[in-house]
């Protein structure tokens, strides 16, 4: 069944992209913490919370690009992307600051 579920999204997602780039829209799809790899907790039951489980996100633009290099730190070590990392990337692309109380980083540049 989840097999058709994900055929289905992907159609849909497929249709939102043609439609996106004959616009010049920009298309994002991202996800939360998520919990599909984790739907029953150890003693049966439901688990409904959030897992640290890495989730996808994805963009398709005619004028930006994914950085080739992953955001440093505070350390000055790479450091993996991250769901703090999405809504900086959305304030850059509608053009606005990114406000210093976020700690995450735009991970888009302009196509070359």
């Amino acid at each position: 069944m989840i097999f058709f579920i994900i055929l289905n999204l992907d159609e849909a997602i497929g249709k939102i992209f043609e439609a996106c780039q004959s616009y010049n829209y920009v298309l994002m799809v991202t996800s939360d913490h998520g919990n599909a790899e984790k739907m029953i907790a150890p003693d049966g039951s439901e688990h409904t919370a959030h897992t640290c489980n890495l989730v996808p996100f994805t963009c398709s633009s005619k004028t930006f690009v994914f950085k080739s290099t992953p955001p440093t730190g505070d350390d000055g070590k790479e450091r993996a992307r991250a769901l703090r990392d999405v809504a900086p990337t959305v304030l850059q692309l509608m053009g606005l600051p990114v406000p210093p109380e976020m700690d995450g980083v735009p991970l888009l540049e302009q196509r070359g």
